[in-house]
């Protein structure tokens, strides 16, 4: 009988015996395990640009849903109180409020503040004209992961536009694209 003789085990230059190779791929492979996690994606799915439907309350307790303004332009100011740029756009939508007062143009600002209170005296500091609505979620479902971002709804539940940051001039250009705009015809979302 013959007998075989395993060979005399050598050191192989492998994955294991570079210690900082092994380091890189471990950090790769968490890093896109990281970014990968980040992002558990919207409460409400975005088909089509279709705007995700919401029902949030106001600062003062009321109900206000995207479906009250359905065949209106609705824009839709994604902010914080603790935001330089927020802060800095206020006068420039209170100005965007009352120039679209009468036309099809609505505006509601989605704070993603946690204390009513804060919110209720930033209101009242900035002397804010516009509805404040409190966020639930709703900005993770418009993907408004950067503040401050408007979005703008249009007349046939569409996405219409999306801008992030703050510029001056930014909502006096806004409207009038918005104004240019409802001189043609609205399409129903879907179609």
């Amino acid at each position: 009988m013959r007998r075989y003789l395993r060979p005399k085990a050598t050191p192989q230059k492998g994955f294991s015996s570079y210690p900082a190779l092994k380091a890189l791929t471990l950090a790769i492979v968490l890093l896109f395990a990281l970014i990968a996690g980040c992002d558990s994606g919207p409460d409400v799915v975005v088909m089509e640009n279709i705007a995700p439907e919401f029902s949030l309350k106001d600062i003062e307790g009321r109900t206000v849903r995207l479906s009250d303004f359905k065949g209106k332009f609705v824009v839709l100011e994604f902010w914080a109180t603790w935001c330089p740029p927020c802060q800095a756009a206020v006068p420039e939508l209170n100005d965007f409020q009352a120039a679209i007062l009468g036309k099809d143009i609505v505006l509601l600002s989605i704070t993603m503040d946690n204390s009513l209170e804060t919110v209720k005296e930033f209101a009242r500091d900035y002397q804010v004209t516009y509805p404040i609505l409190m966020d639930d979620g709703t900005s993770r479902a418009y993907r408004a992961y950067t503040i401050p971002t408007t979005i703008v709804v249009g007349r046939d539940g569409l996405i219409f536009k999306r801008h992030v940051g703050y510029a001056p001039g930014q909502y006096e250009r806004l409207l009038n694209d918005l104004v240019a705009e409802m001189g043609r015809p609205a399409t129903p979302a879907g179609k």
